[in-house]
């Protein structure tokens, strides 16, 4: 379900002509609530609504109102119901907006394998956002594999403070990984009930 979600939600950022930073910020809180917090299916698309409520008043200049994210959920909820969700997750959060996303721990990652690789041409078209962020967790598995090779038989040009970055980005992404297995598993075992067709009805 959280696949088909941040399809949809792809879409909505398309059709807002939001910035492909504020998608990731959204996809990214949207994980790290569900990682506090079990949510039914047929909350989910609130979540994410609400969620991308709060991406676009962090990143955007003129962010969507309430009342468009009532129209693009067919006013499955209210404003009353968006606002409170995202007070909800703004609890959760403890207000800690400013996170990194998947698309600067790729630069930081190309910079320390020094990769001849553009990311702000390959992550930042917002049509192609949905299909680059599954692209950019595979890397990061990737990654998370191969990096400690690095460390191990680190190139000449690899200086001490590139090595103490590279362990402290590979402990991070194996907290993050395991958070997300543990997360899946649990969601598996408790998400019940339907997921809101309006989902699937986006209104263009």
């Amino acid at each position: 379900m959280r696949g088909v979600l941040v399809d949809w939600l792809v879409e909505v950022a398309e059709e807002y002509k939001l910035l492909s930073y504020t998608l990731y910020l959204d996809v990214s809180y949207i994980d790290r609530f569900l990682s506090l917090q079990i949510v039914n299916r047929q909350k989910l698309q609130l979540l994410g609504v609400s969620s991308m409520l709060i991406a676009s008043k962090y990143e955007e200049i003129l962010p969507p109102n309430v009342e468009d994210f009532c129209y693009i959920t067919d006013n499955t909820y209210t404003k009353q119901e968006i606002a409170k969700m995202a007070a909800d997750i703004l609890l959760a959060l403890q207000f800690e907006l400013g996170n990194p996303t998947t698309n600067i721990y790729l630069r930081r990652f190309t910079k320390v394998a020094q990769e001849d690789f553009n990311v702000k041409e390959v992550m930042g078209e917002i049509e192609k956002a949905g299909n680059q962020y599954s692209k950019a967790v595979r890397l990061m598995v990737f990654l998370l594999v191969e990096a400690p090779m690095l460390i191990l038989n680190p190139p000449l040009s690899l200086t001490n403070s590139d090595r103490y970055r590279l362990r402290k980005y590979i402990g991070i992404l194996s907290r993050r990984l395991k958070h997300l297995q543990s997360h899946r598993r649990s969601s598996g075992s408790h998400m019940q009930g339907s997921s809101s067709s309006a989902m699937m009805n986006k209104q263009s």
